[in-house]
């Protein structure tokens, strides 16, 4: 589904990005964990078409995506649901929804079953159903979270970047979000989370990678790394959440 190669991203002469590979398999989450100023967001950022690669290759759906601007991608079907949440606070809810599907209402994605996906992702956000009509600066910061990655799913999407889902939440909030990601995961969405929160983003993966100093440093399956000792000693241990989604 999504395949990167040797990227390598920098900001005004700075590496920010060192040669980093990894791969997202169709109906598979993959998470790229790692510290602050790792480098997480900027793969994220370069992934989506937002920032441009000084090297590497980027292929989405077997096509090179490479330096392709991220409205051209979000057309392919690439969602990203940004570190921030960026809602439209003059706009409601439901409005904001719609602006997710804005590639389909414009006739470059399937328009088919819309309404029914609208539906559906209610169905996963019932703090968003509830408010639907209510503008969206009205919103909770943990119900903004939640808008920006129900906007993703309106996409109708082939695969999401989840940036950071759980920032700034409270431990209740990144329950529900860790569940609502595993909920997605079982009905066979494939998704790119990066988060801070090691222990919680594991316990939702197939896969993940530890992204240190812009280099990937350790990848395996998600249960081997969260219940290798050395591997919690190194980087879960200060990484806990207090989130225990559903298997």
């Amino acid at each position: 589904m999504l395949s990167v190669d040797r990227l390598c991203v920098g900001y005004g002469g700075a590496g920010v990005l060192h040669g980093v590979s990894l791969r997202v398999p169709k109906g598979q989450v993959v998470s790229l964990l790692g510290g602050r100023g790792a480098g997480k967001t900027t793969a994220l950022r370069a992934i989506a078409g937002m920032v441009s690669p000084s090297a590497g290759r980027i292929s989405f759906g077997g096509e090179d995506v490479t330096g392709v601007p991220a409205f051209r991608l979000s057309r392919k079907g690439l969602a990203y649901a940004s570190e921030g949440r960026r809602a439209c606070p003059g706009l409601t809810v439901h409005d904001n929804l719609l602006l997710g599907a804005f590639a389909r209402l414009s006739g470059t994605r399937p328009r088919e079953e819309l309404d029914q996906d609208m539906a559906r992702v209610l169905v996963h956000f019932p703090r968003l159903r509830q408010r639907q009509n209510e503008l969206a600066g009205t919103l909770s910061g943990g119900e903004q979270q939640m808008l920006a990655m129900a906007r993703a799913l309106m996409l109708s999407p082939a695969i999401v970047l989840l940036d950071e889902p759980s920032m700034g939440l409270a431990p209740v909030l990144v329950d529900e979000v860790f569940h609502i990601i595993a909920q997605l995961r079982r009905e066979g969405v494939t998704m790119l989370l990066v988060e801070q929160f090691a222990a919680a983003a594991l316990k939702v993966s197939d896969h993940a990678y530890v992204l240190e100093n812009g280099r990937i440093v350790l990848e395996g399956p998600a249960e081997q790394l969260q219940n290798d000792p050395a591997v919690h000693a190194a980087y879960l241990g200060g990484a806990a959440a207090t989130a225990d989604p559903a298997p």
